[in-house]
């Protein structure tokens, strides 16, 4: 009898076969991966064009219509930039694309609120820890000037909100990770409501000043270059979050 084929090898055909499931479909989706791999291929960078659309038609072997489709069909995923009179270009990516699936996940009922918020520490912890490296002084003091606006802040709805956003979304910026600020924007929308539900669980004056001081400490860590103490008051931050939440029995809206 075979040996069982062992984890990793298990995970990598799976991934395989999702690549191979992906570059399926009808003509229109083939060429949308046949046009990305002549971005790969070549090395085409952010404000470059494509080739026409004359030319992809004769180089992929379809008709107008298909091509024209796939174009658009890139455009609506944040990969080309599209305009009247001249020819595709590749586009700056954006958070657009983490946002459509973490919403898109939320609202079927794919992740939970346990699930986006565990994945959300892990990202955030390191972000405040690269930030502490990487982060300027004008980063450094808004951080600071955030949380403070946040202890002056008496609506604890939309405009708590609005500054904790602002506040992650700096870190995730101050890391130099690009991948991270754009995962960190695709929590936004579900922060416009989560944060709001956890302020509504915190009844007493020690329980607000608790979640001010934790934000403090965040920005002073990262205003002083203390990795290490900036990695450990996110986490602290998050495993109070959590617990609010909880408490708050937050449902994803």
């Amino acid at each position: 009898m075979a040996a069982p084929e062992s984890r990793r090898s298990h995970i990598a055909r799976a991934a395989g076969a999702d690549v191979l499931s992906a570059q399926g479909g009808n003509l229109v989706q083939q060429t949308v991966h046949r046009i990305a791999a002549i971005i790969r291929d070549e090395a085409l960078r952010v404000g470059d064009q494509l080739p026409s659309e004359g030319a992809l038609v004769d180089r992929l072997c379809v008709s107008r219509t298909v091509v024209r489709e796939a174009i658009r069909a890139l455009a609506a995923l944040g990969i080309v930039d599209v305009g009247n009179g001249r020819r595709p270009r590749v586009a700056a990516a954006t958070a657009f694309p983490f946002i459509m699936a973490l919403t898109h996940s939320a609202q079927t009922g794919q992740i939970t609120v346990q699930q986006i918020w565990e994945a959300r520490s892990c990202i955030e912890v390191k972000t405040a820890t690269l930030a502490a490296g990487f982060r300027t002084d004008e980063q450094s003091m808004r951080l600071l000037e955030l949380a403070h606006e946040m202890r002056d802040c008496e609506d604890h709805g939309a405009v708590m909100a609005g500054l904790e956003i602002e506040f992650h979304q700096l870190i995730a910026v101050a890391s130099r990770n690009i991948l991270f600020e754009h995962l960190l924007a695709s929590f936004a929308p579900l922060m416009l409501t989560a944060v709001p539900a956890a302020w509504s669980t915190r009844s007493t004056p020690e329980e607000e000043e608790e979640v001010i001081e934790n934000h403090l400490g965040i920005a002073t860590a990262i205003a002083e270059k203390n990795s290490k103490a900036a990695a450990k008051a996110m986490e602290r931050h998050f495993d109070r979050a959590i617990g609010y939440l909880v408490k708050a029995r937050y449902q994803l809206p």
